[in-house]
């Protein structure tokens, strides 16, 4: 007499493996689905505000941000600190509720400046994923020149010892302060030894500015010597002759190190 013995597997269905997955979200996340636990800060439109390029100085720009409360407990601002005294702040309340949101209004000082600025705003709150936001404001002003130039302006750059004492190395830039047009640089006349990390020509694009390097090669045990003030040229294909050539310094100062003789 033959016996038969069949065993049926149970197998949790589709939909009982979901809901097992969302309760277990659920206690994970400390309540419901998608809300975050505790305050959580979200700036919209989002971190950076950018005007782009504007045709005029105005001498300030106003600036705005939404903050939001996204999480499920009470979100307080405790500061709104600006990166510098061209910035101010202005924000109604404090403190939100879940949900709630407030605007943070900003108004950069912009009169004497040119070309890009870009200043900080940090808010300090409770949020403990985020608790100092940064955000960023932006805004390109014409400048109040003409043609290529040396940046910094006055075009005095200081060299450096660099790759473990085996060059020196000035790093210069160039910006161009046409709105439209592009600028070439052709060459530069440096001192003796010196050469230029990029080959020429290097074209600027309008309202943009290009850095480079001059480097001078070190020798094993060579004691280079101070410069003070040495001169350099870079030639440009700038129209305006006046402009079309670009005149600079550099300086070296070695590093001088004392040693004290043994106290007796």
């Amino acid at each position: 007499m033959e016996l038969s013995m069949t065993m049926k597997v149970h197998r949790p269905s589709r939909v009982s493996l979901q809901a097992i997955l969302a309760v277990g979200l659920m206690v994970l996340g400390g309540g419901e689905l998608g809300v975050c636990a505790g305050p959580l800060l979200v700036v919209e439109p989002g971190e950076v505000c950018d005007l782009g390029r504007v045709k005029e100085n105005t001498g300030s720009y106003d600036f705005l941000f939404n903050l939001r409360n996204d999480g499920d407990a009470e979100l307080t601002i405790a500061k709104v600190r600006p990166g510098c005294g061209c910035t101010t702040v202005s924000l109604a309340r404090k403190e939100l509720a879940a949900g709630e949101s407030v605007e943070l209004k900003a108004k950069l000082k912009t009169e004497g400046n040119e070309g890009e600025m870009l200043k900080a705003i940090w808010v300090d709150s409770n949020d403990e994923k985020n608790p100092q936001c940064l955000l960023t404001i932006k805004v390109r002003l014409p400048y109040m020149e003409r043609g290529p130039r040396l940046y910094p302006k006055g075009g005095y750059y200081t060299a450096a010892l660099r790759e473990r004492g085996t060059r020196l190395q000035v790093t210069a830039a160039v910006e161009n302060c046409d709105a439209e047009t592009p600028v070439r640089l052709l060459n530069a006349e440096l001192p003796e030894g010196w050469t230029c990390s990029e080959p020429f020509p290097i074209t600027v694009a309008p309202e943009q500015r290009v850095a480079f390097s001059f480097v001078r090669p070190v020798a094993a045990g060579e004691q280079v010597p101070a410069l003070m003030g040495v001169d350099f040229v870079i030639l440009t294909d700038y129209p305006d002759p006046a402009k079309a050539t670009l005149k600079g310094r550099m300086s070296f100062a070695p590093l001088k190190i004392s040693v004290s003789p043994p106290s007796k």
